[in-house]
């Protein structure tokens, strides 16, 4: 299974990341290499995601963000960093499919056509100076013979950065 691997009996998971910039509308577009210094908000995702301000460290390909979440290796690979089209590929195809989009709406035939059985669409919510976190809306797509499974996010959004929300994610992340 490609979001599962086992190297010396360790699980090792998979989950594909597409980063989808403002203004980005066109699959040409949408499916640009991009250069993850230009990408503030998306940046600030990952850093959130890892669970540290600790500076972010990616694999050899430079588009492999490894994490661990209850003692499992989770890796996140990163579409729009990589150079390589067949590994492209790969990550749209995987069971689990994070949609990160700065724009106002995402339309999901433009993934459509790919494998992933859940995908989960964030969009960052730039909150009054006031409050400085940034919150998420999140959108969980499902297809195929994908079924609902636990951890159910215990609020509506738009969710903080904030534990609880971090856990959901990564939990989503290794089922």
């Amino acid at each position: 299974m490609d979001g599962e691997r086992q190297l010396c009996g360790i699980h090792q998971h998979t989950v594909g990341v597409l980063y989808i910039g403002r203004n980005e509308y066109t699959p040409a577009e949408i499916f640009a290499t991009k250069e993850r210094s230009s990408c503030r908000l998306f940046n600030e995702f990952l850093y959130f995601l890892k669970g540290s301000k600790s500076e972010l460290s990616f694999g050899d390909d430079k588009a492999t963000l490894s994490i661990k979440f209850k003692r499992e290796p989770i890796n996140f690979h990163l579409y729009n960093l990589l150079r390589d089209d067949a590994a492209k590929e790969a990550v749209l195809n995987y069971p689990v499919l994070i949609v990160f989009t700065e724009g106002q709406c995402f339309d999901s035939s433009i993934v459509a056509q790919y494998s992933s059985n859940v995908i989960l669409v964030v969009k960052p919510i730039i909150r009054p100076k006031k409050d400085p976190e940034t919150h998420y809306t999140l959108e969980v797509m499902m297809k195929g013979a994908a079924i609902e499974f636990d951890p159910r996010i215990s609020t509506e959004g738009p969710f903080p950065q904030e534990e609880e929300f971090r856990k959901f994610f990564l939990a989503k992340g290794i089922f």
